[in-house]
């Protein structure tokens, strides 16, 4: 272990930047393991990133038995080196075929390869651009900055997913037809689901607005107001986006 002191900045903190992140990493590493004798561990970094990348292929390919067998998927990717991570499925039309495993979460392996890079002399510049291992740049929300989300409905529940990008929460707020935002909640994570009741009778125009907060303040404007057609029986067919 180098003694030198590590600054992991280069590390997105959002799952999709880190995995692009991680991805580039393993892709360049071959090119100058090498040079910190890390050429007989890049195969260990290879099959980690596979079984990542099996678990995210799987997921879009049949969302519900995915969700049983992988919804740990991107805590595994986080396991400390030289435990196992046990990830099911490998892609295949018709189902799992293997269990595949890694001795080690991609990410807990990659970051252990980068530290190491980052502490030798022969790190320089070009290395560290191919790597993406310079300090990643500070994020600031433009006064003029929206949330983008999208509304609908879903298991018959009114559901608002958004991405929190350089937002810390939101605050939904929704009108139950009322002609007012009647009702708004914190929202910290995605997907927000609304505990509002949908009407079984007459259907109803519901709308959506996200507020976007930093550090406990209102940030930007207001995100676009979204029209969602309410009533349960419509579950699968009334969606709004912007």
């Amino acid at each position: 272990m180098p003694n030198k002191h590590i600054n992991r900045s280069y590390l997105p903190t959002s799952e999709s930047e880190a995995y692009i992140w991680l991805t580039n990493f393993a892709i360049q590493l071959p090119g100058v393991a090498g040079s910190f004798n890390l050429h007989t561990k890049v195969p260990t970094l290879t099959k980690a990133v596979q079984v990542l990348t099996d678990a995210h292929r799987w997921q879009v390919a049949a969302q519900t038995l995915a969700h049983e067998r992988t919804a740990n998927k991107n805590e595994a990717a986080w396991n400390p080196v030289d435990v196992p991570v046990l990830i099911r499925p490998a892609t295949a039309p018709d189902g799992p075929t293997t269990i595949e495993q890694s001795a080690g979460g991609a990410y807990a392996i990659a970051v252990s390869f980068a530290d190491a890079i980052l502490a030798s002399d022969k790190c320089d510049a070009a290395i560290r651009d191919a790597l993406r291992l310079n300090p990643l740049p500070k994020k600031t929300t433009p006064a003029d900055a929206k949330p983008q989300f999208t509304a609908l409905i879903e298991d018959n529940q009114l559901t608002v997913r958004f991405t929190k990008a350089r937002y810390h929460y939101f605050l939904v707020k929704i009108d139950h037809g009322a002609g007012d935002f009647d009702h708004e909640y914190p929202a910290l994570e995605s997907p927000f689901r609304d505990p509002t009741p949908l009407p079984t009778d007459v259907p109803q125009i519901w709308r959506v607005q996200l507020v976007g907060f930093l550090k406990g303040n209102p940030v930007g404007i207001p995100g676009d107001i979204i029209d969602v057609a309410a009533k349960a029986y419509l579950a699968e067919h009334s969606e709004g986006t912007t």
